[in-house]
């Protein structure tokens, strides 16, 4: 008998060792936009909520339901928006709710999908949906608290931090789209409190908008439920087999649906749990909407082109176009969000010339400036390069807050090489910098008070470190069924790298070659750091004359974005790349103790891409190499991720 769990909702550089840019055969793993189209999806899951008591009972699959149900929209060819996890919060849920007065259109559909906890109160006909920053209340009568058979105060979520019914309906009545669906799979049971366990189950026809249909997971008084055995609640397990039964016999219409669903979801849930346990979907139908959802239509259309700009500069137009048809095609999103509230932005298969012919000569022609020891080595020559499948990259670095959840998982075993070793990593002592044991990725001399810098990119973590987050954060996003057995988070490769940097432009930078446009990308070495550290010799006579605001790191996202919507391609921190290479080191560099001590062990070097808030802005070039020993960590160095393969839909 499977395992059934009560469910809230169904549907759910200072480069000390730096040893110049690495060869070339290291580097060979490798406006305003309209719609695309009229129908649009805006679905909303939370599994864990930032109160404790909120978690109780705990959810499991809410997160994975919403992303199921938004694949196989994409899948039918609705454009899909998503709002999971920490992102679902009260402030962002309203933002996007008001916004849907100006997608679809009189032929079209705006569909929304509530996945997580909801609440009904019994006394009135309000029902509400929780966001993730629901906040909580003592419960009282008569002015004064109550308690629970343990003595314990009774608490409810606060009305006024919860997303209302009221709310949603509104935003659907202000909506243009001809077809207007709410799939809301909520319900919360609240422990010695006379509420309804269901949610929206008091609405009735007369309370939608004209032609629209709302389905909930089940009706009043009832619970709904989870399995392990489904990895999906009983509402989301029905709702996605039947749509694909009835889109493959032509008889995809929201009547039959509703029919088929409601009956399945009842005999689901009475044969794997208990023969007297009821969970009924409550559905509503005014007037005549249509789903627009056809499988049949979507599975004949051929893959899109690749996104090509070998011969030149394709637009961020071209470059948002290509991934939302690749999207589409595969039945994903063009974002997602992971366990961690990491954000990852898919990147379509593409073809691009990696690497440069220009010379020093020629950067010094264009005004940019470079330094004593700089060198273009392993840039060139230039060389075109192609990509055959789609991946999810990070849109920003990964972040201090998200490497402590890494590393509080398991203190003894995540330990960094820092402390491993016992020397620590680089950090700013006030007036220079140093090693120390002490500089760890929570203290770098600078990063204090600790809160403050949650959202700046992690820094003094080796290549090595940052491997063991990527294998940790697999297996997590794997336990909770957020991706398969065949997708792997792992750092991506210098050619990934510099395809996504570069994001349809050939140019020296994603943005093209004024370098001086800089400030507006990216936290380089420039007139804010100089004004800190005056002087610094690794930088001299190559600072960006302008102010980028940030002496040392800033919060990721705080730049431009690139037309691929990724933050920080350029500065802030430089970023390791899975390539490695023995190194081959000259005589000089052999009699540095460091050096020596390190190649004596076989210490690879690995490559570094993107530049950081203390490398001259030259360094931050799209075709820019270099590389460090994998066991070396300082404060201008951290990285991103990818995920991939992706798992793809046979057609």
């Amino acid at each position: 008998m499977p395992s059934l769990q009560k469910k809230s909702i169904c549907l759910p550089l200072l480069i000390t060792l730096c040893l110049g840019a690495l060869v070339a055969s290291s580097a060979a793993v490798m406006g305003q936009e309209t719609s695309l189209s009229n129908r649009h999806a805006l679905l909303i899951g939370v599994t864990k909520y930032q109160h404790a008591r909120m978690n109780e009972p705990q959810l499991e699959y809410p997160e994975a339901d919403a992303e199921a149900v938004g694949a196989l929209l994409r899948k039918g060819g609705y454009e899909v928006e998503m709002l999971l996890g920490e992102q679902a919060n009260q402030a962002n849920i309203q933002t996007r709710l008001k916004s849907l007065d100006r997608v679809s259109n009189s032929d079209g559909v705006v569909l929304i999908g509530l996945f997580g906890h909801g609440i009904e109160v019994s006394s009135s006909r309000d029902a509400y949906f929780c966001p993730h920053d629901t906040r909580m209340q003592e419960v009282t009568a008569g002015g004064k608290a109550l308690f629970d058979n343990n003595g314990q105060p009774l608490t409810e979520p606060n009305p006024e931090s919860l997303i209302s019914m009221a709310e949603i309906l509104r935003s659907l009545r202000l909506s243009p789209a001809g077809s207007k669906v709410l799939i809301a799979d909520c319900c919360r049971s609240e422990p010695n409190r006379a509420r309804g366990r269901a949610f929206g189950t008091k609405l009735t026809l007369t309370d939608l908008p004209e032609n629209t249909a709302a389905l909930f997971a089940c009706s009043a008084n009832e619970q709904a439920f989870e399995s392990k055995d489904w990895q999906h609640g009983a509402f989301t397990k029905c709702l996605l087999d039947e749509i694909e039964s009835l889109s493959k016999s032509g008889d995809l219409n929201l009547g039959s649906l509703s029919f088929r669903v409601k009956a399945r979801v009842s005999s689901l849930v009475s044969s794997n749990f208990n023969i007297d346990t009821k969970q009924t979907p409550y559905l509503l139908i005014q007037g005549s909407p249509e789903l627009q959802l056809s499988m049949q239509q979507i599975k004949k259309q051929t893959s899109p082109a690749i996104f090509d700009f070998s011969g030149g500069t394709q637009s961020s137009l071209a470059a948002l176009k290509s991934q939302r048809a690749w999207a589409q095609y595969h039945g994903i999103e063009v974002e997602r969000q992971n366990s961690v509230g990491m954000r990852l932005r898919l990147l379509p298969p593409g073809a691009f010339i990696m690497g440069t012919n220009d010379s020093s000569l020629d950067l010094h022609a264009r005004g940019m400036s470079t330094y004593e020891g700089f060198s273009m080595k392993g840039e060139q020559p230039s060389r075109l390069r192609q990509f055959e499948q789609a991946m999810y990259m990070g849109v920003h670095e990964v972040t201090l807050g998200q490497f402590l959840k890494y590393y509080h998982d398991s203190p003894s075993k995540n330990m960094t090489e820092g402390e491993k070793d016992q020397e620590g990593g680089i950090g700013f002592d006030g007036v220079s910098f140093t090693q120390r044991p002490r500089f760890t990725p929570w203290n770098t001399g600078w990063n204090n008070p600790i809160e403050q810098f949650m959202s700046h990119p992690v820094v003094n973590v080796s290549w090595n470190d940052a491997n063991a987050f990527c294998a940790w954060l697999t297996e997590k996003e794997r336990k909770l069924g957020r991706i398969t057995e065949g997708e792997v988070y792992r750092l991506p490769s210098e050619r990934e790298w510099e395809y996504a940097a570069r994001a349809g432009n050939p140019g020296m930078f994603g943005f093209g070659d004024n370098w001086e446009d800089l400030a507006k990308y990216a936290n380089v070495c420039d007139l804010t750091m100089q004004a800190r550290l005056p002087g610094f010799v690794g930088i001299k006579n190559a600072v960006l004359e302008k102010r980028d605001g940030y002496v040392f790191t800033a919060p990721v996202g705080k730049f431009l974005e690139n037309s691929f919507g990724l933050h920080d391609m350029h500065g802030n921190v430089a970023e390791w790349c899975s390539n490695t290479t023995t190194p081959e080191l000259s005589e000089k560099e052999l009699l540095d103790p460091g050096i020596k001590e390190n190649y004596s062990r076989g210490v690879l070097l690995a490559a570094i891409r993107g530049g950081s808030w203390l490398y001259a802005p030259v360094d931050s070039r799209s075709s820019h190499r270099s590389g460090l020993f994998t066991s070396h960590r300082e404060m201008t160095l951290g990285f991103r991720v990818v995920l991939l393969p992706l798992e793809l839909n046979q057609r």
